[in-house]
C-alpha cells in the first residue's frame, strides 16, 4: 500500500501558486480528509465515472466576483504506482444554493451548466503529494461571487492498480453525488456523500500588493516550558509588484502576551521567503501564536494561526491537531517512536502519551509504553494496556514502571510498542499536512536495537511526560564542621537559583553554587527556575543521613550514551491504515 507524507505541527495553505500573472486557488481550502473514490482514481474499477457538487460561496469568498477562470485542477496526496489517464469534461453553474440540491439524473442535472474543459487527464505518479492543474479554454463562464456548481465525467484508458488519493473536505453532508461503473458512463448520480475533493481555480491575479502568509509552523504543538520552541513563517509576494519590504508580525495571545517582528526585507512579485525564530514561554496555559502581515489588496491570505498548550508535564509535536491517519505494524509487532531531545536541564520522564486512532480494529490489541535511549535501546517500560472502545480517538497517558532521569541535552525516543494480532491494526494517530522533517519519527524491533527513520508517515501523536530535575551535591563528600566553608552544587542548566539556608534567602541569581559557613546542621532549601518551570530540592549540611537532594532511581540516560545507527530498513515496517479515517476510501 502506497504511504501519504505527513508534516510536522504546521498551518499551510496548500497549493497556492506564487506567480505575478496567475492565481491558483484551493476550494474549499481545508482540505484535512481524504478520498479514493469520488474523483477519477486511474484504476479500471473506476473507469466510467460522473458527479456534481456544490461549493459555498463562503468556500469561494476569496475569488473575486466577475473572475473568469484560466485553469482547473485537483489536488492529490498521493498518485498512482503506473501510468493512468483518460478523457475529463469538467461543468460549471453559479449558484446562490447553500445545499446540493440538482437533479441525481445527469442529463437534467448538467442542463443548465456550462462546459469549461474538455481533454486529457492525466494522474500523477508517485507516494508523495502533487496538483494537476489543466489549462482552460477561453470561455464565457464568468464567476459572480455566489457558490458553484462543479459536475465532471470521465471516462479511463490507461489504467493502475492502486488508486490515487485525493485531499478532500467532509463538513459538508450530502454535497457530493456521483457514480462510477466499469462498463460505461452511468446515466444518474445516485450516491451521496460529504467527502468532496479540493479543487482548485487558476484566475488572473487582480492585486498589485499582496503579501501572502503561506505557512506558519512550529516544533510543538504541546509545549513544555523547559524547551525552547521554533517558529518559521514562509511568505509570499502573490502581488503583480514588487514589496519594498516584507515583514512578518508574531503575536502569542495567552496569558502573557508577547510580540515580534521578522523581517523579509525586499520580496520581488512571484517570490517567497522563510523566516525562522525561537521563543522561551514564560507563562503555562492555553495560548494562540498568529502570523500575520499588514493589510493588503487580498485580506484572505494574511494571517495563520496555530494553537498550542505551555505547560511543565507534556511535550509533544502534534499538540491538539486533528488526527489524520492511522499508522501501524498491521499484523507485526514493533515499536513506533518520536524522537526528543532534553533541553538545556535535565528532566524525570515518567510516561508516554499517545492519541489512538479511532479505527475500531485496535479494540481488544495490546500496547505498552516504551522509553528508548539514543542508541535505540530500551531503558524502561510500561505494563500492557488493551486497547478500549472509549480509548479510540483519546489520548491515554501510558505510565513508565519506574521514572528515568535524562541528562540535559540528549536524545531519547518515546515510543508505543504494538504486539502481534490478527485481524491487523493501526493504532498510532497521525496528523496532516505533508512534509515531515529528517530525524523525528521511528520504529524498533519489540526488543529494540536499530532503528527505522521515516520520513513519510507523518508526525505520530506521540508525547513524552517529563518534569524538572534538580540535585544538590554538598562539598566533597567529607564530614563538615561548624564554620567550615561549604559548596553547594545545584543541577546545572536552569536560568535562575534561589538558596535559603535555614529558611533565609542568602543567594539569588543565575549561579548553581552557593559558598558559605556552615552552622552545622543546616537545612539548605535551593528553587530552580527556567521559563516557567521549576524545580525544588533540599539536604541537611552536617547530617550524611538526611537528604532530598539525592535519589535511588533504577535507570539514568546519560549524554554520552551513544547515537543510534539508523537505518532505512533494520526495523519492522511500519504503514498507515489501509482505510484510513477520516476518509472515504
Amino acid at each position: 500500500m502506497w504511504t501519504r507524507m505527513f508534516g510536522l505541527l504546521s498551518f499551510l495553505l496548500p497549493g497556492l501558486a506564487v506567480a505575478q500573472a496567475t492565481v491558483v486557488r484551493p476550494v474549499p481550502a481545508s482540505a484535512v480528509t481524504t478520498t479514493q473514490v469520488r474523483a477519477p482514481n486511474g484504476t479500471s474499477s473506476h473507469a466510467f465515472l460522473r458527479g456534481h457538487m456544490i461549493l459555498t460561496a463562503a468556500e469561494l469568498a476569496a475569488v473575486p466576483t466577475g473572475t473568469t477562470f484560466t485553469s482547473f485542477g485537483m489536488s492529490y496526496a498521493d498518485g498512482t504506482e503506473s501510468p493512468a489517464g483518460g478523457t475529463l469534461r469538467v461543468y460549471l453553474q453559479n449558484t446562490a444554493d447553500t445545499t446540493n440540491t440538482k437533479s441525481t439524473t445527469w442529463t437534467t442535472a448538467i442542463a443548465p451548466m456550462t462546459e469549461i474543459y474538455s481533454g486529457a487527464l492525466q494522474l500523477p505518479v508517485g507516494t508523495t503529494p502533487a496538483t494537476v492543474d489543466l489549462a482552460l479554454p477561453v470561455s464565457s463562464f464568468v464567476y459572480s461571487g455566489d457558490g458553484l456548481y462543479v459536475a465532471y465525467e470521465y471516462v479511463g484508458s490507461t489504467f493502475a492498480a492502486d488508486p490515487a488519493t485525493y485531499y478532500a473536505n467532509s463538513s459538508l453532508p450530502t454535497s457530493l453525488f456521483m457514480s462510477s461503473s466499469t462498463t460505461a458512463l452511468p446515466t444518474t448520480v445516485g450516491t451521496s456523500t460529504a467527502f468532496r475533493p479540493q479543487l482548485r481555480f487558476g484566475y488572473p491575479n487582480p492585486h498589485q500588493n499582496d503579501l501572502s502568509v503561506d505557512a506558519l509552523d512550529v516544533l510543538y504543538g504541546d509545549l513544555h516550558a523547559l524547551w525552547t520552541d521554533t517558529v518559521s513563517v514562509t511568505l509570499a509576494n502573490r502581488g503583480s509588484l514588487d514589496a519594498k519590504m516584507a515583514n512578518v508580525l508574531i503575536r502569542t495571545t495567552g496569558p502573557l502576551p508577547s510580540s515580534e517582528v521578522l523581517s523579509g526585507g525586499p520580496l520581488a512579485a512571484g517570490a517567497s521567503t522563510t523566516l525562522t525564530t525561537t521563543r522561551n514561554y514564560f507563562a503555562q496555559g492555553g495560548q494562540t501564536l498568529t502570523a500575520s502581515v499588514g493589510s493588503d489588496e487580498d485580506p484572505s491570505n494574511d494571517t495563520l494561526s496555530i494553537p498550542q498548550v505551555v505547560g511543565c508535564d507534556e511535550l509533544s509535536y502534534a499538540g491538539s491537531k486533528p488526527a489524520y491517519d492511522g499508522i501501524g505494524f498491521n499484523t507485526g509487532a514493533g515499536i513506533l517512536a518520536m524522537r526528543y531531545t532534553t533541553s538545556s536541564a535535565p528532566v524525570w520522564v515518567s510516561a508516554i502519551t499517545v492519541e489512538i486512532h479511532t479505527a475500531t480494529t485496535s479494540v481488544g490489541k495490546t500496547i505498552r509504553a516504551q522509553l528508548l535511549d539514543g542508541a535505540g535501546q530500551i531503558v524502561e517500560s510500561g505494563a500492557a494496556h488493551v486497547i478500549t472502545a472509549d480509548d479510540l480517538g483519546r489520548r491515554l497517558r501510558l505510565p513508565l514502571a519506574m521514572r528515568v532521569e535524562v541528562a540535559a541535552g540528549t536524545r531519547v525516543f518515546a515510543g508505543i510498542e504494538q504486539t502481534a494480532s490478527t485481524p491487523g491494526y493501526f493504532p498510532v494517530s497521525t496528523v496532516a499536512p505533508a512534509d515531515i522533517a529528517a530525524d523525528f519519527t521511528y520504529s524498533f524491533p519489540s526488543a529494540g536495537g536499530t532503528g527505522t527513520e521515516y520520513t513519510t508517515l507523518g508526525t505520530l501523536k506521540i508525547g513524552i511526560e517529563a518534569r524538572a530535575l534538580l540535585k544538590l551535591e554538598v562539598g566533597d563528600g567529607g564530614p563538615i564542621n561548624f564554620d567550615d566553608p561549604v559548596s553547594i552544587t545545584a543541577t546545572p542548566g536552569y536560568g535562575s537559583y534561589a538558596f535559603l539556608v535555614n529558611d533565609n534567602l542568602v543567594q539569588a541569581g543565575p549561579s548553581n553554587v552557593l559558598t558559605y559557613l556552615a552552622d552545622v546542621p543546616d537545612d539548605v532549601a535551593v528553587s530552580a527556575g527556567r521559563n516557567s518551570c521549576s524545580a525544588n530540592a533540599r539536604v541537611v549540611v552536617g547530617d550524611p543521613l538526611f537528604t532530598d537532594g539525592f535519589e535511588v532511581i533504577p535507570k539514568v540516560i546519560a549524554a554520552s550514551d551513544a547515537a543510534m545507527t539508523r537505518t532505512a530498513h533494520a526495523g519492522p515496517v511500519a504503514s498507515h491504515a489501509s482505510a484510513p479515517v477520516p476518509s472515504d476510501e
